[in-house]
């Protein structure tokens, strides 16, 4: 995942101390693990991160450059699901083009997203 506009850019991972808060920026690359670990995510992982424009009036552009979270089951829920919030909360509706309320898994890449304000939530 790749959020541009920016000469700094920040490395953030969906596990350990990166979750669970807010992160001002301007460009940021997220990885669902370290890389130096498994090649895979740990079991029972649950991270939020909030993204935050860095400047006032920003929006926020995702753009998912690899997605690999098995695939739906046979009743077309996804065991495990990336969940992308147009806000700084997950109290409101996931974005449409991110899978809405089922969420992304499997292979299929969805197209840029961009948050309508500020903020912007993953939650897996």
């Amino acid at each position: 995942m790749l959020f541009t506009r920016s000469t700094c850019l920040m490395y953030n991972y969906m596990e350990g101390i990166d979750c669970g808060d807010t992160k001002t920026l301007g460009g940021a690359v997220v990885f669902s693990h370290r890389f130096y670990t498994e090649q895979q995510y740990n079991n029972n992982v649950e991270c939020r991160m909030t993204f935050k424009a860095q400047n006032e009036g920003w929006k926020l552009m995702l753009r998912i450059l690899e997605l690999d979270i098995p695939d739906r089951m046979p009743n077309g829920l996804c065991n495990d699901a990336l969940y992308v919030y147009d806000d700084m909360d997950v109290f409101t509706k996931a974005m449409a083009d991110a899978g809405g309320n089922g969420g992304l898994c499997g292979h299929l890449l969805p197209p840029a997203l961009y948050s309508s304000g500020e903020y912007l939530t993953l939650h897996f």
